[in-house]
Formats: C-alpha cells, sequence, structure tokens
C-alpha cells in the first residue's frame, strides 16, 4: 500500500466518522424539535427541515475541511506544522507528512461496502432520473404552450397537474383536467403549481432524497414525509395568499383528488416532478380550513447553525489533533 493511497484511505474514514456524527447529530435534533416544527409556517418548517435533510453531508463536509485547515496553514507557513510533533506511525491527515503504516483490513473492507453502497444508490437515481428525463423530453415536444393559463398542456384524458423539472421547471396540465375544472378551481391549481416553480420545489425534493440515505431509517421515513407535506401546505398559502380565500384553496384540493381517485400524478417523472394532489390531502385541507400560522424561528435557527460552523473553523485545530488521534487508533 503506497503511502499516497494511504493517506487517502485515512482521509476517507475521518469524513465517514464526521459522516455518522452528521446522521446521529440530524437523529438529535429531529427528536426535539419535530414537535416544534408543526406550529411554524410551512415556508419556515420547510427550510428547516431541507437544512436536517443535508447536515449529515454538510456536517461531514465541514468537519473534514476545518480538520485539514492545519494541513492547508502548514504548507504555506511550515513553523506551524503540526504534524511534526507526532511520531511516524501517527495518522497524518496531511499533505506533507504521508503515512508509514497500512490501514487495517477491516478498515479498508468497510470503506469499500461504503463506496459500494454509495455507487449503488447513486447508479439507481441515476438510472431513474435519466428515465424521468426522457420522460420529461416527451412531454416538452408534444405538450401545447398556453400563454392564457401559463401552462403546458398534455393531451391526457387523465386529470393531472405538476411542476416538472429541475433548472427550468414548467407546470404541466392535462386536458382532462382543464376541461373539469372551472376557472376558479383552476386558477387555484395553477396559482399553487407556479408557487412550486418559484421555490424550486422539485430540486429541493430530488436534493433531500439523495441525501436521505445518509440518515438513520426513522429519520429518513419521517424527513421526506414532512418535507414533502410542508412543500405543499407552502404553495397552498401561497394560493391562498392571492386569492384571498383560504376556503376556495381547500375545495380546490378536494376536488382534484375527488376527480383524480388517486391516479399517478406525476406521469412517470419520479422525483423530477411534484404534483397538485399527489398526498396528504387531508392535512392540506385541515391548515387551509385553520388560520394561517405565524410562529417561526428560522432566523434564530440560522444564526445557531452560523455559530457552529464558525466554531468548527475556529476550533481547527483541537479538531484537528483528536480526529488524527481517532483515526489512527481505528484504522493503523
Amino acid at each position: 500500500m503506497t503511502p499516497w493511497f494511504a493517506s487517502v484511505l485515512l482521509f476517507a474514514v475521518a469524513a465517514l466518522g464526521f459522516l455518522a456524527l452528521g446522521s446521529v447529530l440530524a437523529a438529535i435534533l429531529a427528536l426535539s424539535v419535530r414537535s416544534q416544527l408543526k406550529l411554524w409556517q410551512p415556508r419556515s418548517r420547510h427550510a428547516a427541515l431541507l437544512s436536517i435533510a443535508v447536515m449529515p453531508a454538510a456536517c461531514s463536509f465541514w468537519l473534514l475541511l476545518c480538520a485539514s485547515a492545519p494541513a492547508f496553514i502548514a504548507l504555506l507557513v511550515p513553523e506551524l506544522d503540526h504534524c511534526a510533533l507526532h511520531a511516524d506511525d501517527h495518522a497524518h491527515l496531511c499533505f506533507k507528512h504521508l503515512p508509514q503504516g497500512a490501514v487495517h483490513g477491516q478498515v479498508l473492507l468497510a470503506l469499500i461496502g461504503v463506496a459500494s453502497y454509495v455507487f449503488v444508490r447513486a447508479a439507481i437515481a441515476a438510472s431513474s432520473g435519466m428515465r424521468a428525463l426522457r420522460v420529461l423530453r416527451a412531454l416538452s415536444r408534444t405538450a401545447q404552450q398556453r400563454s392564457d393559463v401559463a401552462a403546458s398542456i398534455v393531451d391526457a384524458a387523465q386529470p393531472m397537474c405538476f411542476t416538472a423539472g429541475f433548472l427550468r421547471p414548467r407546470v404541466f396540465v392535462s386536458r382532462g383536467l382543464l376541461e373539469t375544472l372551472n376557472a376558479a378551481e383552476l386558477g387555484i391549481v395553477l396559482l399553487h403549481e407556479q408557487a412550486h416553480v418559484r421555490r424550486a420545489d422539485a430540486l429541493c425534493s430530488a436534493l433531500a432524497r439523495a441525501c436521505a440515505g445518509l440518515h438513520l431509517p426513522r429519520v429518513r421515513h419521517w424527513l421526506l414525509r414532512e418535507l414533502q407535506l410542508s412543500a405543499e401546505q407552502a404553495c397552498d398559502e401561497e394560493a391562498a395568499l392571492a386569492v384571498h380565500d383560504r376556503l376556495a384553496v381547500a375545495s380546490a384540493i378536494l376536488r382534484v383528488e375527488r376527480i383524480a381517485q388517486g391516479a399517478p400524478a406525476t406521469h412517470g417523472l419520479g422525483m423530477m416532478a411534484v404534483a397538485f394532489g399527489e398526498s396528504a390531502v387531508e392535512q392540506r385541507v385541515c391548515a387551509m380550513l385553520d388560520d394561517p400560522r405565524q410562529n417561526s424561528q428560522l432566523k434564530l435557527w440560522s444564526a445557531l447553525g452560523s455559530a457552529v460552523a464558525i466554531c468548527g473553523l475556529v476550533a481547527s485545530g483541537p479538531l484537528h489533533h483528536v480526529t488524527e488521534s481517532l483515526v489512527s487508533a481505528l484504522a493503523l
């Protein structure tokens, strides 16, 4: 095993450890705030849930960067080289002092297992994404753009309305839904979908699903369910604000659910699309019948997150030393 390869493995062990730490912290945070988040307005709740969803990946990236900061500094200022204080058998997260010992075989097998898991999940997601992209391109070619409804009309009898696309999302409405809804109901549905476009909810959903595999199973299921609900409720709130009638939005939700009769709403687009009547109809209607929520601590949430990130960077020296010691005990 060459020193450079061993060094890469040591960094991978550190990243995996930080990933596990981020997953545990996300689970603790989710259990701590799940009851409070129900009181938040949907837009703020969605932002908080999305931050929890990416927390393991973000935690791993940021802590590894902070732990590697002394190694970057040592390249510029050799006098501050921390690794010179350790013996050669100590794990070095460094770009100058490469490890002399070999990484344990069990650790190498564990890293291969993790890499295989990530590769398989990425391959499945890529395959699903390519199929959805082909469907989206076919829909875009055949759909008729209607400026009067600000949507693309799909020539299908099945009632459906959805927003599809990551970077340039578009609203699609089927001819069946267009012919079934009255003008007021159609206007509410389109306002809801246009809110999905502004919020880039399809992209946010794909990001959350990509990070979902890094969470503990119960946390993963809760996160994806609550993220979808909060996105739908946030768009419902925007539609209600535009028409000044929460009861009309609740009626439109029920109307679309009734005529769709549980049929697939995203036309094979998977996570590349979000649909109007796809889920949590009862909770969305109940929210529309209640007064709008005002409670939100998103600014405090953001301030705490920024403070933790800054503390990690300031404490990069001790973090570097502790990480090297733990990696040395585990891998060498």
